[in-house]
């Protein structure tokens, strides 16, 4: 004859402490308003950008050896073998409020494909590297662009 297996008696529960109140410390911080400091207007300048792209990368005197930004092309009826091939690499990204008047010419090696470019190596040490500012080269380049058009720097 099989005997049943006695159910185990359930422990008693324990009585709950009364929640301590809450301090001022552990209090949330107040929400802070996402209007609260309006972002300055963008400058949006397609013929600046395509002005930049046109120029050799800025790399070039320092780090000839890896820049890719030449090829082979015609201008008018003459084919020329040094062409530069630039990207406008923004310094300060558009998503932090950067404009198109922040912009500096770097080949695509230099500017996102090596372990040494602006995107992988990030600015303060390509910066260092290549012993050049990006935000006077591009000060330097809008205001070249501004002066072609008969326009004063702001």
């Amino acid at each position: 004859m099989i005997h049943p297996v006695p159910k185990p008696t359930p422990k008693p529960k324990k009585k709950r402490k009364p929640m301590a109140r809450k301090s001022a410390t552990k209090r949330q911080p107040p929400r802070y308003e996402a209007a609260a400091v309006p972002k300055g207007e963008r400058v949006r300048d397609p013929e600046h950008i395509e002005r930049v792209r046109g120029y050799e990368c800025a790399c070039r005197s320092t780090d000839a050896e890896h820049c890719g930004g030449w090829r082979g092309g015609f201008v008018g009826f003459q084919w020329v073998y040094e062409l530069p091939v630039s990207e406008a690499a923004h310094v300060t990204n558009r998503g932090w409020g950067g404009g198109d008047n922040e912009v500096i010419p770097l080949c695509p090696n230099h500017h996102r494909l090596l372990a040494c470019s602006w995107h992988v190596a990030g600015r303060k040490r390509f910066e260092r590297m290549f012993k050049l500012s990006a935000t006077r080269l591009a000060t330097a380049l809008y205001d070249q662009t501004l002066a072609l058009r008969g326009k004063v720097t702001p």
